[in-house]
Parts: structure tokens; sequence; C-alpha cells
């Protein structure tokens, strides 16, 4: 006896048809600063080269679409490639990465540490923190957090 056809609506399909293609997602937005593209390598789980761009490189240069970066000894020789690779790869654009030798800014991480001593700083100087540092002998400020800001964001550091 001949097998029945499938009903169309089982979900059954034909032998040798190719499964329907997932559909792509869409493209995100450009990052349009360097910090901005180094927290899509987070946000992507890519956290090696993540850490080499927050922790091993000095942005010389930014505009959407090329970076110009200047690499410290500890970040992997093709650390341009792989960046240009994963930007085009998430953003549907093309990206250049470049190594250069000059000076750039300093890296992330420095900028962070930075702002966050700076805010201590400030901290220090707001009346209310000052009696309350005068109330505990020896305590210090270790970190400083905005109004608003996710509790969550500074975890990383404690």
């Amino acid at each position: 006896p001949a097998a029945a056809p499938m009903p169309a609506s089982s979900g059954a399909r034909a032998a040798g048809a190719a499964p329907k293609a997932a559909p792509k997602a869409a493209p995100k937005a450009a990052p349009r600063s360097f910090a901005e593209a180094a927290q899509l390598f987070a946000a992507r789980r890519e956290a090696v080269l993540h850490g080499h761009l927050v922790n091993d490189v000095h942005l010389v240069r930014f505009e959407p679409g090329r970076i110009e970066l200047r690499a410290e000894p500890g970040a992997p020789p093709d650390l341009a490639a792989r960046v240009a690779r994963c930007l085009e790869s998430w953003t549907g654009e093309r990206w250049t990465v470049a190594l250069s030798d000059r000076q750039g800014e300093a890296t992330l991480k420095a900028q962070d540490e930075t702002r966050a001593a700076t805010d201590a700083e400030a901290a220090a100087q707001d009346p209310l923190v000052g009696r309350i540092l005068e109330a505990f002998p020896g305590a210090t400020i270790d970190r400083v957090r905005r109004s608003g800001e996710d509790g969550a964001a500074g975890a990383e550091g404690a």
C-alpha cells in the first residue's frame, strides 16, 4: 500500500528540501564612540577582546567606521583585525581598525580610574560626607555612584 501524502499543516517537509533560514538579527546601530564600541564587545560576550580594548589600547582617533589605536605590548598582534571583523559583523557596516605609533588617549581603564579618583575627591568636599568621615575615624571613600546609576554596574570592582 502506498503511503498517504502528509498534510501540509503537519510541519513535515519533503526529503531534500532545505530548512527555512532563520531570520537574521537586525544589525545594531554603529557605536558613536570608542567607549561605546568597547561596551558592544562586553554586550556581545566577547570578554577577551573587551578586556584588551579596555586595558591594552590607547585611542588615537575614532569616527564611525574607523578606529585608530596604539596597542600596549600585551595586546595580541591580530587585535585590530579581530575588532574590525566583529564590528562589521554586528553593525553590517565596514570597519577599518588601524594601529598607530601616536600616543593617543589614556586606556579606558586609566580614564575610569582617574574619573573615580576625581569623584572621590569631590565627594570628600561635600559637607555631609565630611561630617560622616569625621564621625567614623579611618573611614574612606571607596567608590562614588551617581544617583540613578545601576547598582550592579559597580559590582565588578567589589
